[in-house]
């Protein structure tokens, strides 16, 4: 076998990937032995790895091309975040390739071990890596246009994206016919790996330091503007005394420091990215704006009142699959233009504007999520590029809006405590965030050894650097929405007077180190815009 020491510092990692896709279809229940390996090149481990490309094995690749997964290239990883972090573009996709290749590399330094490989070979559990492989890079499956944003505030809560992800990957025929090209028994092993853990996988794909969390922290620190390096660390697995655990996987003592990291940078992503005050306040308009466009009677954005309503009156569980994935960005920006402009009252013409980005970050984002570089546009594309180039073209209220570097200032309002806010709050004017934030969960445990050898948890480490069991805090935000107070009635002056007691911070905070803006040089993204040359071809 390739000898190796850390997967960064190889100058190609085809040799192992080619050993260990050889040794992992070699099994009597894998239809197609053959390896023929595809690559692409990850941004996020350019800045740390020799070889910065994720392998896949035909196989496995066919399961990004179906339309489910491809979806995910048109739904943005951190939702509205273009407009505080004007270099955040990524998408799904990108992200779920690179869990499903950190999961690859975390079977890749257990491949090292004889020990491993002959206990997998013994008890006949090379499906079971195959369909995890397959789970893990379908982990986001399930998510909603803008992420977590609309899911939060159509359903209430984190989870309904593993319910319909769980669903879509069962139930979707074109995945479906992937695993079986594999394998017969591999829905039926997927199936399995849903309602019980294999390997300890769920201790490494949904806990306080996973796979999801190494990806999704190193690449949005990349796409901010600081990349880190986030290595993929091994792991042995070692017997443990216990009544729930007959075993546990545990770090080495020189893996302290990266997962103490990973875990700051978390806590640090959280305060300033992810449960922002400015992140959330573009994000709850979202609840504000469904209310009243569900409210209204008007005949324009009837798709999205549709796919808006499906939520109102249907369990998660049993949301139609075909028709959630049809869902992504794109289709949601088509329907919140149609409301910007023709929806016949003023104030939700400008809640509706209030999530589109501002227009320079806005065609940045479309610019990525439609494959503009390769100019091969659906139908749908091609309508919908040739009524933003009238938009764009024109001088109607909607593009001052999105030109008006001012326009979200000027209508989001942060408010503290006062007796202001509970006034709003009883005139229902009022929008309120609240969660519950742990940097390090110890019901989700890692386990590192001691300098000594001895298993600890790491909030009882000999050698943690912070107490992690008092890692938890509170985020709460109370915002209103200028439109949303004239709907209530609220005169201009006194509009003024909430607006003065707001403290929100709404700049632009330029990319600290790398610039990931897709037209970044020697183009004016409204020129090209106006001039594209659109045709469904």
């Amino acid at each position: 076998m390739t000898d190796f020491e850390d997967l960064q510092d190889m100058t190609t990692k085809e040799e192992i990937m080619n050993e260990f896709f050889t040794w992992l279809f070699d099994d009597v229940d894998v239809k197609d032995k053959s390896v023929i390996l595809k690559s692409e090149v990850d941004l996020s481990l350019a800045h740390d790895y020799f070889d910065p490309k994720i392998y896949f094995p035909e196989q496995i690749y066919r399961f990004f091309q179906t339309p489910a997964m491809r979806r995910l290239g048109r739904i943005s990883q951190l939702s509205l975040s273009v407009n505080e972090f004007p270099n955040t573009y990524h998408d799904r996709l990108e992200h779920s390739k690179g869990v499903y290749n950190r999961k690859l590399e975390e079977m890749i330094y257990n491949f090292k071990s004889a020990e491993w490989r002959q206990y997998i070979e013994s008890n006949n559990l090379k499906l079971y890596l195959i369909a995890e492989l397959i789970k893990i890079a379908g982990h986001d499956i399930g998510h909603f246009p803008f992420s977590h944003a609309m899911e939060e505030q159509l359903c209430g809560y984190h989870g309904a994206h593993e319910i319909i992800g769980q669903k879509i990957m069962l139930e979707d025929k074109e995945i479906q016919d992937v695993l079986i090209s594999i394998s017969p028994k591999l829905p039926d092993i997927l199936k399995n790996l849903y309602e019980h853990d294999f390997l300890n996988f769920r201790l490494h794909d949904e806990s306080s330091y996973d796979v999801d969390r190494v990806d999704y922290i190193s690449r949005d620190s990349l796409y901010v503007g600081s990349p880190v390096n986030i290595k993929t660390l091994p792991y042995t697995s070692i017997p443990y005394v216990s009544h729930t655990e007959p075993f546990v996987d545990a770090y080495s003592h020189y893996s302290l420091s990266d997962i103490e990291n990973l875990l700051n940078l978390r806590e640090y992503g959280y305060d300033t990215l992810y449960m922002s005050e400015n992140e959330q306040a573009s994000e709850c308009v979202m609840n504000i704006f469904f209310k009243q466009f569900l409210a209204s009677n008007s005949k324009c954005g009837n798709n999205l009142r549709s796919f808006l309503d499906s939520f109102n009156s249907t369990d998660v569980n049993n949301i139609s699959i075909e028709e959630f994935i049809k869902w992504d960005d794109i289709a949601v920006y088509r329907e919140l233009l149609d409301i910007a402009q023709h929806h016949e009252d003023e104030n939700i013409r400008k809640l509706a504007t209030l999530i589109i980005p501002r227009i320079d970050t806005f065609l940045n984002l479309l610019y990525s999520m439609i494959g503009c570089k390769e100019g091969k546009y659906s139908k749908e594309d091609a309508e919908f590029l040739t009524e933003l180039k009238s938009i764009i073209r024109g001088n109607s209220e909607l593009i001052a809006n999105l030109s008006n570097p001012n326009f979200m200032s000027d209508n989001i309002i942060s408010l503290k405590p006062s007796p202001l806010l509970e006034k709003l709050k009883d005139q229902s004017a009022v929008v309120s965030f609240d969660y519950n934030f742990k940097a390090y969960n110890p019901k989700e445990p890692i386990y590192i050894l001691s300098k000594e050898g001895n298993i600890h948890d790491l909030s009882e480490h000999p050698d943690r650097t912070r107490e992690w069991k008092d890692s938890s805090k509170k985020i709460h935000y109370d915002f209103t929405y200028v439109p949303l107070l004239k709907m209530r009635g609220f005169s201009d002056d006194e509009i003024e007077q909430i607006k003065n007691n707001s403290t929100l911070d709404k700049t632009v905070i330029p990319p600290e180190k790398v610039n990931m803006s897709p037209l970044q040089v020697g183009h004016n993204i409204k020129d090209y815009f106006s001039n594209i040359d659109i045709g469904e071809r």
